[in-house]
């Protein structure tokens, strides 16, 4: 059997790369990145609500006590979305250094929630409620996910860089 040997990009046309001649990034990251930020994005938009500002915090967070634990829990997460979209040229030595272990971050920092809900759980005795364990259990697959998807794969082996503008002859 003689297989043919295909290009990584082949699959992909001029529209998925972005300005720096890089494929532009995969859904999986953004969807990772609104996962681990969940809590500032219930707390954003329960501000934004005009009429009851506390209506969305209580059905993601029936416990108002889990709802402030989870905020301060989540500060790593901003890490994930630091790297993420500050992913440009002239981005951090931080950016850079993180950028090819994004997955191994994310799953640390889903870990380090676990824990750290784990310990709120026990020290104030508090329940944190089963629908938090399958919540983890989906956000940690899909995590682990990001390992096998191929533009997620060839998104962490590139890095943005300067391209230089071709002049156009002045006629």
């Amino acid at each position: 059997m003689d297989r043919k040997v295909v290009h990584p990009y082949a699959n992909y046309s001029v529209k998925d790369f972005d300005r720096y001649q890089c494929l532009k990034l995969s859904w999986w990251f953004y969807l990772v990145m609104i996962y681990l930020n969940r809590v500032y994005l219930v707390g954003l938009l329960s501000f934004a609500n005009l009429q009851n500002k506390l209506q969305l915090i209580k059905i993601a967070y029936p416990q108002p006590e889990t709802f402030y634990a989870a905020l301060v829990i989540s500060l790593p997460s901003l890490l994930f979305a630091y790297v993420v979209f500050f992913r440009k040229p002239e981005a951090s030595k931080l950016v850079k250094f993180l950028w090819p272990k994004i997955i191994w971050l994310a799953l640390f920092i889903l870990i380090s929630e676990i824990v750290l809900f784990a310990i709120y759980s026990v020290v104030w005795s508090r329940d944190i409620g089963a629908e938090i364990y399958w919540q983890w259990l989906f956000a940690l697959l899909v995590i682990a996910a990001g390992k096998f998807i191929p533009r997620v794969r060839l998104n962490l082996a590139e890095f943005p860089f300067k391209v230089e503008e071709s002049k156009k002859p002045v006629k």
